[in-house]
C-alpha cells in the first residue's frame, strides 16, 4: 500500500497575519476613496459657490446701473421719471403729484427700506429700482434737417428689418425687467431686489430675486425671478454728501438708509434718493458642503468696516463666501 504524506497548510498565526495585512490594506483603501469622495464633493461645492456669486454680482450690477436711467427721446421730450411716495419704514409705489411733493418723504431713481427677510428671520433690505425702456429712436439725435431726418429713416428702417420687425418702436436691449425681457422707451419700471427663504425644500438659505414692481400699467408681473440661489445675508449703504440736520458743511461717505432718512439732510435737495451716488453691497453666500459631518460652533461675519452690523451664523456643514461690490448710479438724480 502505498502511503499518502500529510498536506502542509497555513497556520492560525499565519491566517491571522494576512488577515490583518487585508485588513490594513482594504481600510486604507476605504480611507482612500472616502477622502478622494470628500476631496471632490468641496471642489464641486466650491465651484458651484463660485459660480453663484459671479452670478449674484453680476445681477445686481445690472439692475443698479440701469437706476434713474431715461434715453435721449424722453430727456428730450422733457419728460422726466415720476417720482413715489416713501413712507417711514417702507418705499412705496404710489405716484406723487406736484402738489404733494415732500422731500422727506419722495423717492425716483432708488430707494431702500428694510421689509425684507431673509432665512434667518432677520430683517432684510429691499432695493427698489426706476429707470424707463430704451428703444432704438434713442440712438439717433432730433435734428429738423431734411437730409439727416431722411438719412435716420432708412438706417431705422434697416435695423428694424434686421430684428426681423417691418415697423414700431422696437426696444434696444439698453432696459430690462426682471424676467430678462427687454422694454423699449414707452415703459417706465420699477423693479426691487431683495430675498426670499427658500420655500419647502428644508434648505437653510435665501435666493435672491426680483419683481417687476411698476410698469406703466403695461408689463406688471408680479412674478418673482429668481437671480441666484443660496444668498444668506445682504447689507446695503448709499454713498451720499450731506450735513447733519441743522449744521452746515457737507460730509461725504457710505450710510445706512435710516441715517439718510432719520439723521441727515441731503443738501440741495428735494428728494430723498437725489443726492445717492452711489450703493454699495455686501452678500453672503452659502453652499452645501456635501457632507453631513456638523462644524462646532457658529461664525460671526462683519461685512462693514464701520462695526455696526454683525452676521451671526449658527452651525452647519455650508461652505460660505463674501461678496463685496459697489455700483455707481451714474444715471441717477442730476438733471
Amino acid at each position: 500500500m502505498k502511503r499518502v504524506e500529510a498536506v502542509k497548510g497555513f497556520t492560525l498565526i499565519e491566517l491571522m497575519i494576512a488577515l490583518g495585512i487585508a485588513t490594513v490594506i482594504v481600510l486604507g483603501l476605504y480611507s482612500f476613496l472616502v477622502n478622494t469622495q470628500r476631496t471632490y464633493l468641496n471642489v464641486a461645492s466650491n465651484e458651484q459657490g463660485n459660480r453663484r456669486v459671479m452670478n449674484a454680482n453680476n445681477a445686481m450690477l445690472n439692475y443698479l446701473n440701469q437706476a434713474g436711467f431715461a434715453g435721449f427721446i424722453r430727456r428730450y421730450k422733457r419728460e422726466s421719471l415720476i417720482q413715489f411716495r416713501r413712507s417711514d419704514s417702507a418705499c412705496t409705489i404710489s405716484k406723487v403729484t406736484a402738489d404733494t411733493a415732500d422731500g422727506s418723504t419722495v423717492w425716483r431713481d432708488i430707494c431702500v427700506d428694510y421689509a425684507g427677510t431673509d432665512n434667518y428671520g432677520k430683517a432684510s433690505p429691499r432695493i427698489y429700482v426706476h429707470y424707463a425702456g430704451s428703444s432704438i429712436d434713442d440712438q439717433f439725435p432730433v435734428v429738423n434737417d431734411p437730409t439727416v431726418i431722411a438719412g435716420r429713416s432708412k438706417l431705422k428702417e434697416k435695423i428694424r428689418e434686421v430684428l426681423g420687425n417691418p415697423a414700431g418702436n422696437y426696444a434696444d436691449n439698453r432696459s430690462f425687467i426682471c424676467s430678462g425681457e427687454s422694454i423699449d422707451n414707452s415703459h417706465e419700471v420699477v423693479v426691487r431686489l431683495s430675498l426670499r427663504p427658500h420655500e419647502g425644500d428644508g434648505d437653510k438659505s435665501s435666493d435672491l430675486i426680483c419683481e417687476t414692481v411698476y410698469d406703466n400699467g403695461q408689463k406688471n408681473n408680479p412674478q418673482a425671478y429668481v437671480l441666484e440661489r443660496n444668498i444668506d445675508k445682504l447689507s446695503i449703504r448709499l454713498y451720499v454728501c450731506a450735513s447733519a440736520s441743522g449744521g452746515t458743511g457737507n460730509s461725504c461717505g457710505y450710510r445706512t438708509y435710516d441715517k439718510i432718512r432719520d439723521g441727515l439732510s441731503i443738501s440741495s435737495s428735494s428728494r430723498w434718493d437725489k443726492g445717492i451716488g452711489a450703493v454699495r453691497y455686501v452678500m453672503l453666500q452659502s453652499e452645501d458642503s456635501g457632507q453631513k459631518v456638523q462644524e462646532t460652533g457658529g461664525e460671526t461675519y462683519l461685512p462693514w468696516s464701520d462695526e455696526t452690523e454683525l452676521w451671526d451664523i449658527p452651525s452647519d456643514s455650508r461652505v460660505r463666501q463674501i461678496i463685496a461690490n459697489e455700483a455707481f448710479l451714474r444715471n441717477g438724480g442730476y438733471e
